[in-house]
């Protein structure tokens, strides 16, 4: 028996890099960095490791752009020339691996973890998390803010980084721009969606300034808050949206907390104003991983966007529920599963169906 090739093994694109395949090791803090935020050898030795793994794409840990923006000690920092030379030592160890390897910049805003730091932070509210109070930014913070990442971007390109990653998820200084529980700014810089957006296109448009027209820009995004005491609806409603008209023009990959789509990989278009609770973004991010696994020709017939070329039974999605622990063991009506899982994740507009098919919408 001829076993398939596995459909994340296949190579994959973002913008003009080419991956050797689909696996991309997630961006992860190592704390590994020298008191002062230089790199060393245990990270060195780290990315090393990482890239004799095989993954066709690493991310770093996140690297802070500008020193009222770290979160934790022993950080990885890219505030001065100087730290080029030490972090140029990992990206020569990851590609003498044949590996690939991006810099994911980031502040921290209020969710500094460093006594010493006064956090900075769009709106005078205390941080979620750490209930920290924060200092709120003026025009001038928020314009060396975005200088700093695009120097940062700079340094990182000439430190040998094949592309940028921007992180602004998990309630960093980005991602409390983009959130109305933490932007109650009433300026150019907040005060409806669109304004609290405009800072990470700002951020982007500096960092591509930086790095030239070709260089890989990704970008995490946190798409939807679950704040018992913030607004109501407190959802990033256009988060995918703005990258869309901002990162994805220039051809760039966007991540997020519930699909990361590369170039030839089928995942659903993840557009919508309802939130959705952790368990329904389980199911949701099971779909592209069914279609990976198990997707079958789009059969002639059917009135599919010239972009879905890979459909999936119901069975197979919900084999994927089930080893997910969404569903239970013993389902064995995959219709009826399907009509739970669509009624749960409120999702009309995001999957299209027929009684034995699904796929995504485009």
């Amino acid at each position: 028996m001829t076993l398939e090739p596995l459909a994340f093994m296949a190579p994959g694109k973002i913008g003009r890099l080419v991956l050797k395949n689909r696996l991309v090791r997630a961006a992860t803090s190592e704390t590994m960095a020298t008191d002062d935020g230089d790199a060393t050898e245990e990270l060195v030795r780290l990315y090393s490791d990482l890239a004799r793994g095989g993954a066709g794409l690493i991310i770093t840990g996140h690297i802070y752009v500008e020193p009222r923006g770290q979160y934790e000690p022993r950080q990885l920092e890219l505030d001065k020339d100087s730290r080029i030379a030490p972090l140029a030592r990992i990206t020569e160890a990851v590609h003498r691996h044949g590996g690939v390897i991006f810099a994911e910049l980031s502040h921290a805003g209020s969710q500094s973890l460093i006594p010493e730091i006064v956090p900075l932070a769009p709106s005078i509210v205390p941080n979620a998390i750490f209930a920290r109070p924060p200092f709120e930014m003026t025009d001038g913070d928020v314009e060396n803010v975005i200088a700093d990442f695009g120097a940062a971007a700079a340094r990182a390109q000439r430190a040998g980084f094949d592309g940028i990653h921007l992180h602004s998820g998990n309630g960093y200084l980005l991602s409390q721009f983009n959130s109305p529980f933490s932007n109650r700014r009433e300026d150019r810089w907040g005060g409806d969606a669109q304004k609290r957006e405009r800072f990470i296109l700002e951020v982007f448009r500096a960092v591509r300034h930086a790095t030239g027209p070709d260089f890989p820009i990704s970008a995490r995004l946190g798409v939807v808050e679950y704040m018992k005491d913030g607004p109501e609806g407190a959802t990033v409603l256009s988060a995918l949206e703005q990258v869309e008209v901002g990162v994805d023009e220039d051809g760039d990959a966007i991540t997020s907390c519930i699909v990361v789509p590369i170039e030839g990989q089928p995942a659903p278009a993840v557009k919508t104003k309802r939130r959705l609770s952790p368990a329904q973004q389980l199911a949701l991010a099971a779909l592209p991983e069914a279609i990976l696994e198990h997707g079958e020709p789009a059969p002639s017939g059917l009135q599919l966007p010239a972009s879905i070329t890979k459909v999936v039974t119901l069975e197979h999605w919900r084999d994927r529920l089930r080893d997910r622990g969404i569903i239970a063991d013993d389902d064995t009506n995959p219709r009826q599963t399907f009509k739970r899982m669509r009624e749960a994740l409120q999702c009309k507009g995001l999957i299209g169906c027929t009684d034995k098919l699904v796929w995504p919408a485009a």
